[in-house]
């Protein structure tokens, strides 16, 4: 079981808890001990070791579809339910990482109204991928396109 630290634990001996999470991997847990009504905690994570585990877990499979009768590609992204059509499946894929970048700039704008969303709740982490792409190049990439 992970090592619960209290708010003001976490105050005194936050750089110790910071060093161990980020040289050792140790992750730990703060709570408020004021709000015991509910079980909220949260974590100190080294940021590369998150990474690692979403890269993992949340990896996008896109579905391409040609349309014969209008003579387009259609590329679907069912985990963030983002979808684009165009006349090439480079056109497909480029309007589609726009597309992505877009929503994911308008989701972490507005977290509070996404995640309360259960529909849209999910997206977090895939989109949470897409945030540290530093290029069009690699969000094509996570994306698998």
């Amino acid at each position: 079981m992970l090592p619960v630290n209290s708010i003001s634990q976490v105050r005194t001996e936050f750089q110790k808890l910071f060093k161990q999470a980020v040289l050792y991997n140790r992750e730990f847990l703060a709570e408020n001990a004021k709000e015991t009504s509910s079980d909220e905690t949260v974590s100190i994570i080294r940021t590369k070791l998150l990474d690692e585990w979403l890269d993992r877990a949340y990896t996008f499979n896109p579905v391409w579809e040609w349309d014969e009768e209008n003579k387009l590609w259609s590329v679907t992204l069912p985990e963030i339910r983002i979808y684009t059509d165009a006349p090439t499946k480079e056109e497909a894929a480029e309007q589609l990482v726009d597309l992505t970048l877009e929503y994911c700039e308008d989701y972490l704008n507005r977290l509070d109204l996404f995640t309360a969303l259960p529909d849209r709740s999910g997206h977090y982490p895939y989109l949470r991928r897409i945030v540290r792409c530093k290029e069009a190049a690699q969000v094509k990439e996570v994306l698998n396109l």
